[in-house]
């Protein structure tokens, strides 16, 4: 048997020697370097124009400076962690100063990572992503381009698998693009492996505008299973991977339960529709933060009746 992280990290690579065979990965320092906030901030500048980055940081001072710079041309910024996922490393700076909350939650971040980078806000319209595999002689394999559900500070809500999608078709042509040039570099970097580029629409003055690389992930995404699945079916449903969290939704103790409770919503694996749990009700005798829900209907109407549906039976 072969151990699959979703990235690879010196842990990632400890635990892979108790698998049969040691899986082939890059370089840990290269795979360090292409997912740092500042390689995807320097690639996205090389796309152009150079409009949503405004520095990259490595102390509270430089921050403060970058800010007062941009105060007549931004009113808002979103300051990242070098490292972090899901929308996990993000401060979002509400005014045209960073509070005294603020700063302490970048010097938070800049005690765990070598820098930061700020962001001018953007108030997001729709989420789009584009994964695909890099090949060791830099081919590019399994392209995938989905519609992505965030919070308006851009935290993983899910992923809408559609093969009809409005949003994707309109933009997949700069998606393309960018996988292209990300691969490109990637590959010289001497990076190999599953590649995940998120962007996204904004409101630029009454036009809808792409921003097309706002994040890079050298690793697995997190829509990455639900992606698989809705393949094998061919792409004949509309898929919601979601992810939803327990303080919110109070399910049952157990999965029989809990199709119980579904009705006729439970997942039919024979019209491959339905509700179906993803992810564990309790791990280690405990429920977990968040777990993971497929929704999949003929259309999106269908599925997002199942989403409401789901959340009316189970709100707290």
């Amino acid at each position: 048997s072969t151990m699959v992280p979703f990235g690879w990290n010196d842990e990632a690579v400890r635990y892979s020697a108790a698998y049969d065979r040691l899986p082939e990965h890059p370089p840990l320092e290269v795979v360090r370097r292409v997912n740092g906030r500042s390689f995807a901030a320097e690639l996205e500048r090389g796309l152009g124009p150079d409009e949503h980055v405004l520095g990259v940081c490595s102390s509270l001072q430089e921050v403060r400076r970058c800010c007062a710079s941009q105060i007549n041309d931004a009113t808002e910024w979103m300051v990242k962690a070098e490292y972090g996922n899901a929308g996990l490393g993000n401060r979002r700076i509400r005014g045209s100063r960073p509070t005294d909350q603020d700063l302490r939650v970048v010097a938070r971040f800049l005690d765990d990572n070598p820098r930061v980078v700020v962001e001018r806000f953007r108030r997001r319209l729709a989420d789009l992503s584009i994964t695909f595999e890099l090949n060791r002689d830099g081919s590019v394999t399994d392209v995938s381009l989905q519609e992505v559900v965030n919070t308006a500070d851009g935290a993983f809500i899910g992923v809408v698998l559609d093969g009809e999608s409005a949003e994707v078709e309109r933009w997949r042509d700069d998606l393309m693009e960018v996988a292209s040039a990300v691969a490109e570099r990637l590959s010289r970097e001497g990076y190999f492996g599953p590649v995940g580029c998120d962007a996204f629409v904004w409101d630029s003055g009454g036009e809808r505008r792409l921003r097309r690389l706002c994040d890079l992930n050298a690793r697995l995404c997190m829509s990455a299973p639900a992606i698989r699945v809705w393949r094998q079916w061919g792409g004949k449903r509309v898929v919601y991977w979601r992810l939803f969290s327990s303080a919110k939704l109070r399910l049952p103790n157990s999965v029989t339960q809990l199709e119980s409770a579904l009705g006729d919503d439970r997942f039919d694996p024979a019209s491959r529709r339905g509700v179906v749990l993803t992810s564990p009700l309790e791990i280690g005798g405990r429920r977990p933060l968040r777990f993971g829900v497929l929704l999949a209907g003929r259309d999106r109407d269908e599925v997002e009746s199942l989403d409401r549906r789901l959340r009316e039976v189970f709100k707290r």
